[in-house]
This record gives C-alpha cells, structure tokens and sequence, in this order.
C-alpha cells in the first residue's frame, strides 16, 4: 500500500510544500515544490529549523516559477539538504528580462535570484544537484520538437552538456532596424579634452 504526507508549510505569502512517498516494499520518495516567502528573514529563520529537525535527501526539487517569494529559501535548502534532481522552467530570452524587470519594480532583484536565472544549471549543479531538467511551456499543437537523432546546436562543454536551441534564433539584416535603412558610419574622431582620443570606426 503507498502512503503519501504532503505538507504545505504556513509560509505566509510564497510556496514551501514538501512530501514523502512510501511504497510497500520499503521504498521512500521525497520531493519538494518551491521554497520561498515574501516575508524573507522570517521563512529563513523556519527553513534553518525545518532542515535541523529534517534530515533527509530530496529525491526531486520542483520550482514552479522564479519569482523571488517562491524561490527566496533555496540558497539555504541547497547548502543544508542533499537534493538530487532538480526540475525547473525554461525561459526564453524574452521572459529572462520580464522577470528581472519586475522583481526590479519589486525591489526583489537579488544576486542569488539573478545567478538563478541567469543560469539554473549553473546554480543547481555547484550547490550539489546531480541533475537538473528544464521544463518548457506550450502545447502539443504549437510546440516544435526536434528529433532525438538531430545534431546539438553545440558540442559538449566541459561540464559535458549539450546545448539545442528552440526555436532558432531568427536572422537579422541591418535593413530591418526600426530606426530606418543602415547607413555606413564615416570615420570620426571624438576629442574628450587634453590628452584624450578616440577613433571611431565603422564595424
């Protein structure tokens, strides 16, 4: 028989829930699903606590989105829990900079929030997470998916990543800019005062 404890923990404004999954035969599943709160010092004052009292390996760490009041506490769960796989959305260059623009309005932008998002394998990886898969929005109907047997975009780093970019980027003349056809810029020099020059050239 299998036995699930699911906790939403009382956070206040953010998400921090966690769960434990025991099979018949003995064997155990645990996850967590975000780890963040607005009110910032208090939910890392509770997650210093809860990993004191918890000790326990997360077999898979979820994030359901990266704003700040759902991903505030992970810097203290990566470096107090042993989390194995890590699951995470993919965002594309356009949401990376809606997200840092908000959290900017918010008055939340962090470097550990920016380092996340910036780049989540990274981050993941040098706090100990053997894995981390990223999770892309759409539907079936709309979504591309290549071919496993398709070539990456790039060969492995030496991290022994591939990377495959999707869609493909969209090729760019100079005649398209909105500011009107290209036009070649003459060579100038700018004079900033005694002692100072600068050539400019076109590129």
């Amino acid at each position: 028989m299998l036995e699930i404890q699911w906790i939403q923990h009382a956070v206040g404004h953010g998400g921090f829930h966690t769960g434990h999954l025991s099979g018949p035969t003995g064997g155990h599943f645990h996850w967590a699903f975000d780890c963040g709160a607005k009110r910032t010092a208090k939910f890392e004052t509770y997650l210093e606590d809860w990993t004191r009292r918890t000790s326990l390996e997360l077999d898979w760490l979820f994030v359901s989105h990266f704003d700040m009041d759902h991903v505030s506490g992970l810097d203290t769960l990566m470096s107090r829990t042993i989390v194995k796989n890590v699951m995470v959305p993919y965002l594309n260059e356009n949401e990376f900079a809606y997200l840092l623009l908000q959290e900017i309005a918010r008055g939340n932008l962090h470097r550990m929030l920016f380092e996340l998002v910036a780049d989540p394998t990274s981050f993941f990886v040098s706090r100990g997470a053997g894995r981390v898969i990223f999770l892309r929005g759409g539907s079936p109907e709309t979504e591309t998916v290549r071919p496993d047997t398709e070539a990456p975009d790039k060969q492995k780093d030496d991290r022994g990543w591939f990377t495959l970019i999707n869609p493909q980027p969209k090729s760019f003349s100079p005649s398209q800019s909105a500011a009107g056809p290209f036009r070649p810029v003459p060579p100038a020099e700018i004079r900033g005062g005694p002692g100072f020059s600068t050539s400019m050239q076109p590129c």
